[in-house]
């Protein structure tokens, strides 16, 4: 399968599968007691699911313009280079073929809970409760699951990488790079369940303890005020990794920017032959710390903390003059000991500074250690020289460890809620019943579950915006019956024909309103004033004078610019509906009900997110295409009997 241009080539070949079965007892028992409503109960699962995914199993290589731009070390826009260029000379700028297994997971779960509905006078209800779950880890049938990363054994390939790096190293001469000193010791490795040992490969959260209140209290006649909170907990979703068991070999382009010494149009590497040291094989649990080695690995460890969430909210209801019920409170959340990454295996902060100030001393080819040692078909493995940079690495002999399971991120989200419902029906004889509903919601959404260089800890976490953030919400609508034909207010004397055709409709409406999504970052040198601009415009969104940005002058760089900025937004999203139905009375048995809607009635169009490639020829300009639907119009009958 081919994608050109960039795209990933056609998910035709993707096929996915999942079942589940659970068994569940839920006993509860209800007693009452005076003013005292007491709810005890227990929640007894045992689930089960299969899943399936062949992945990309006929393969797929994807054309990115890698082969035609003019520096290869470089990401080039869609202005540099051509996909369908690429594709004529057989130059792959990516692809992988996927070789996967089948898994079976089972496991218990056990909860409790006690509830109390507390009626303490005429006006003041409370609800006291607590509840108490395990999530007890899953196992897999046949063990076909990675158990965490060993960082501390001897790696079974030390012996030898370690004689070669010492002869490479010795015998390298280049003023300008240093080959650097071999490690003490090859280390690390994939881990699998051990014979005989736990085939759990998560720690059991024992502290999932869930408190919750809630008050309603009636101040007056006309006031209520509510307020509660609760503590409780997400379903663990985590399924750890697969490596040995689900395959996947990558498309070794190059480690330098050229293709490999052998590499022709016709020949290795090319479409011909894209990979020419053949698929890695499914090895299961047989290669133990030799799995995967040669490539970038990511691993779960043992803690698996359950996400927890403080959920708080605290409003007042009140009917004031004119039959409006107002309706205003505050509703907040945390939720903490979310997952999140960390690269483990990078350069040391002091050799990525070197290669900031000269990065020829880690792009430099060098002779590689681990040619003839590692599985040909790997990143490390595939070419007799080598990327100086990877011998810098704590564990080389692979390119990159991530660990995706430490409980660091955090979520927290605020808002001031207001409803304000009015009712119009002592005038319907002349005005039609009207109902109107006003809603308005502010609010800040924000996240800490990740670094801007997600392999450097001395950077703490940023807090910022979660991508989907929308502070202003707004909507309006109602319902109202027209005040057109018999014993109505307007042509209350109309014929028969047309009291037909005026009288007796029904009106819908609703606008909303939402604030646009945060714009990603742009990570460049910036040499202007603003990122704003004083005129926004569908071609000029922000500040994109192309003579304002510039590309960092290698890849050794730390990211400064924000994942996304707060203070610049995608469109607002603005959209009226109305619709219009009457029934119509054939006979007694007889109704034919006529409806009439239009979705968009302003025919405000909606755009996507403005391009933030610097690069590209519509850097800061919206898509061409609209996201929403025209004004779309439609009719619709339907006759009842």
């Amino acid at each position: 399968l081919f994608g050109v241009g960039g795209s990933n080539g056609s998910p035709g070949n993707l096929y996915t599968w999942s079942t589940d079965n659970q068994w569940n007892v839920a006993p509860t028992i209800t007693m009452t007691r005076g003013s005292k409503t007491i709810n005890f109960g227990l929640d007894l699962v045992y689930a089960m699911q299969g899943t399936g995914s062949i992945g990309q199993a006929n393969g797929q290589l994807s054309f990115t313009r890698y082969g035609t731009q003019q520096y290869p070390l470089s990401s080039g826009g869609t202005s540099v280079g051509s996909g369908v260029a690429d594709l004529l000379l057989g130059v792959p700028g990516a692809g992988l073929v996927d070789w996967n297994d089948t898994y079976y997971r089972t496991w218990p779960y056990i909860g409790g809970f006690v509830q109390t509905d507390w009626r303490v006078s005429r006006n003041l209800t409370m609800n006291l409760g607590l509840r108490y779950d395990v999530q007890i880890p899953w196992v897999e049938r046949d063990n076909r699951v990675n158990n965490g990363f060993d960082l501390n054994t001897v790696n079974p390939v030390n012996s030898a990488v370690l004689a070669n790096w010492t002869k490479n190293r010795a015998s390298y001469s280049n003023a300008n790079v240093i080959y650097p000193d071999p490690p003490a010791a090859i280390l690390g490795g994939k881990l699998f369940v051990p014979p005989g040992g736990s085939r759990r490969t998560y720690n059991t959260d024992w502290e999932d303890i869930q408190p919750r209140i809630g008050l309603a209290w009636s101040i007056d006649r006309s006031t209520v005020l509510r307020t509660g909170g609760g503590i409780y907990h997400a379903t663990a979703t985590q399924g750890n990794y697969t490596d040995g068991f689900s395959q996947q070999t990558t498309y070794i382009r190059s480690l330098n920017g050229d293709q490999t010494p052998d590499a022709g149009l016709t020949g290795a590497y090319s479409l011909q032959d894209p990979f020419p040291n053949g698929l890695i094989q499914p090895s299961g649990s047989s290669r133990g710390l030799l799995t995967n080695i040669g490539n970038a690995v990511s691993y779960d460890g043992h803690q698996r903390v359950i996400p927890r969430t403080f959920q708080y909210s605290f409003g007042i209801q009140r009917r004031i003059p004119g039959s409006i019920l107002l309706d205003t409170s505050y509703v907040g959340s945390q939720t903490v000991h979310t997952a999140m990454s960390y690269n483990m295996d990078y350069l040391p902060m002091s050799v990525f500074l070197q290669g900031q100030a000269k990065s020829s001393l880690l792009d430099t080819t060098v002779p590689n250690p681990f040619f003839g040692i590692v599985p040909p078909n790997t990143t490390l493995g595939a070419s007799p020289n080598i990327a100086a940079k990877y011998l810098y690495y704590p564990y080389p002999e692979f390119s990159g460890i991530t660990i995706s399971t430490n409980p660091w991120g955090r979520y927290r989200y605020d808002s001031l809620q207001l409803r304000v419902t009015k009712r119009f029906n002592g005038d319907r004889a002349h005005a039609g019943a009207f109902t109107t509903v006003f809603s308005y919601t502010f609010s800040k959404n924000f996240q800490t579950t990740n670094r801007l260089n997600n392999w450097d800890l001395s950077e703490a976490p940023v807090h910022e915006l979660v991508s989907y953030d929308k502070p202003q919400n707004l909507s309006f609508s109602g319902v109202w019956d027209l005040p057109f034909g018999r014993n109505r207010g307007l042509f209350n004397h109309a014929n028969r024909w047309v009291n037909v055709a005026i009288g007796g409709w029904t009106m819908n409406y609703i606008f909303t309103y939402h604030s646009g999504i945060p714009v990603n970052g742009i990570n460049v040198l910036f040499s202007c004033d603003t990122v704003l601009t004083t005129e926004q415009t569908h071609d000029h969104w922000f500040n994109n004078a192309k003579s304002c940005y510039k590309g960092f002058p290698n890849g050794y760089y730390l990211r400064t610019a924000p994942d996304r900025y707060p203070w610049l937004r995608q469109m607002d999203n603005m959209t009226m509906n109305l619709a219009m139905a009457k029934t119509f009375t054939l006979t007694e048995r007889w109704k034919f009900n006529l409806r009439g809607e239009s979705f968009n009635l302003a025919n405000h169009p909606l755009y996507g997110a403005p391009d933030t490639t610097y690069t590209d020829a519509r850097f800061g300009m919206l898509p061409v295409a609209q996201q929403n639907f025209p004004r779309l119009i439609q009719v619709s009958a339907k006759l009842l009997f």
